[in-house]
């Protein structure tokens, strides 16, 4: 290509002319090949139009050769040479030769006795890289175990560790089954109707009566006592959402101190907020699966799912069966008994049972306790699968695609992080033109490329 750049500015016009009737030669097709091209000093017409260099660095192995020529500058081969010569080898690339050249400095190890050839520090990389580029991208121990059946250097394993902690496509495909940074322990809710959590659920999908009906909900639970309201939507329209969720709920219980939702449009709006503030509550937004937050919502809506399918397995007699059914649902949560406070919700708010007519003296202080000790007893499990990891500022992260991804994405990024809560384990990410809250559990650092020999 530089050499028809260069042509071009004559103007040529170029025909094909068969090589047998080509009597004067070319560069390119009678390039000479003679002992002096092994000479550094000799410059090569092909490697300068082409640019073979690097596409043989990364597509073929190291020859016999070039590791020869670099063992013998290389230090770790000369202390074996000088201290433990007893250690040392010799591997011929044509095994049946004996003597010659293309050979190649060997180390017997001491454990388990097997001879390996010796790879100089100058060819470390270039070999692992081309290893791991051919084998695609194996992990630590697949690939050390690998090479370590021909080769051998010292720290042989931290390099390919290093490597493969920084390989770009490996950090942006792999998933892995470790987090990083570790999970902090949410906040405990310390009396009832303190904090409200509210999020849509659906779209739900059921065949009722022969009718396919599709559905969302507006979901609404106080956090202390898991009292839950269901309701069933047709609009996700900001002014729907705010108007039912006052009429709902505000109108009819304790005024919260707080009111906890996502992202989504449906709530993060200048209407949803400005309801809140007129009723001196405070908007208090989330990220995506944050510890601190609407897990119990998520949970709640495993729990509504459940439900909902169950009642899908009988005749529905009413008119307007998806009422009835999210109806069902709420009255079954309010009325069973929480695994974790040994309470159901309708005893934690009105000291009464929904099924018995029987008085329940339910202390919000051993609730309190219960839900502590399973917050920590849920922290310390899950920190057990997360590798100990402190962000800062300036580092970089990569959002992390989900493990059954049938689109098949990569992680997306890398993004520079510009604050990071340890409290809460928020990290706010530069993210295009604006600045993202998003949780560890969603992210993973970005290392970048190793750097190549």
């Amino acid at each position: 290509m530089n050499w028809r750049m260069f042509l071009e500015d004559y103007a040529p016009s170029l025909h094909y002319v068969k090589g047998e009737s080509n009597e004067i030669a070319d560069a390119l097709s009678r390039l000479p090949f003679t002992t002096s091209i092994k000479d550094s000093s000799y410059y090569s017409v092909i490697e300068d139009c082409f640019d073979i260099a690097p596409w043989q660095r990364q597509r073929q192995l190291i020859t016999f050769e070039t590791i020869n020529k670099e063992q013998l500058k290389d230090p770790y081969v000369r202390r074996l040479q000088e201290y433990a010569p007893d250690r040392l080898g010799m591997l011929f690339e044509d095994i049946g030769r004996k003597t010659g050249p293309d050979n190649v400095f060997t180390e017997t190890d001491i454990i388990d006795g097997k001879t390996r050839i010796i790879i100089p520090s100058s060819l470390r990389h270039r070999l692992c890289d081309w290893y791991h580029e051919t084998l695609l991208h194996p992990g630590v121990n697949r690939m050390y175990d690998t090479m370590r059946q021909h080769f051998t250097w010292p720290k042989m394993r931290e390099t390919i560790a290093e490597l493969i902690k920084k390989c770009d496509a490996c950090q942006r495909a792999k998933r892995g089954n470790k987090g990083y940074g570790l999970i902090p322990l949410k906040d405990v809710e310390t009396e009832p109707w303190k904090d409200i959590a509210v999020d849509l659920s659906g779209p739900w999908k059921a065949t009722i009566d022969k009718k396919i009906v599709i559905f969302h909900t507006l979901t609404m639970i106080d956090v202390f006592t898991g009292w839950v309201e269901i309701l069933p939507i047709d609009t996700k329209k900001k002014e729907h959402i705010r108007d039912l969720f006052e009429r709902e709920w505000l109108r009819r219980y304790p005024r919260p101190s707080r009111v906890l939702y996502d992202l989504g449009g449906e709530f993060d709006n200048y209407v949803f907020r400005t309801k809140l503030v007129q009723w001196f509550i405070k908007p208090t937004p989330i990220t995506n699966k944050n510890p601190r937050t609407n897990a119990i919502v998520e949970r709640m809506h495993l729990v509504l799912g459940d439900m909902l399918r169950i009642q899908l397995a009988k005749q529905h007699e009413h008119d307007r069966p998806i009422d009835d059914m999210t109806s069902a649902a709420a009255y079954a949560i309010r009325a069973t008994v929480h695994g974790t406070t040994k309470y159901s919700p309708a005893q934690l708010v009105y000291q009464k049972d929904l099924i018995l007519r029987t008085r329940v003296e339910a202390e919000t202080e051993l609730v309190r306790q219960r839900r502590q000790a399973a917050i920590i007893k849920n922290n310390q499990r899950e920190n057990k699968r997360r590798i100990p990891y402190k962000y800062k500022i300036g580092d970089y992260v990569l959002i992390l695609s989900r493990h059954l991804d049938p689109k098949m994405q990569l992680h997306q990024g890398p993004y520079q992080v510009l604050a990071y809560d340890s409290n809460s384990g928020t990290l706010h990410i530069q993210r295009r033109n604006y600045v993202e809250p998003i949780n560890i559990r969603n992210v993973r650092p970005y290392f970048g490329k190793t750097s190549k020999t």
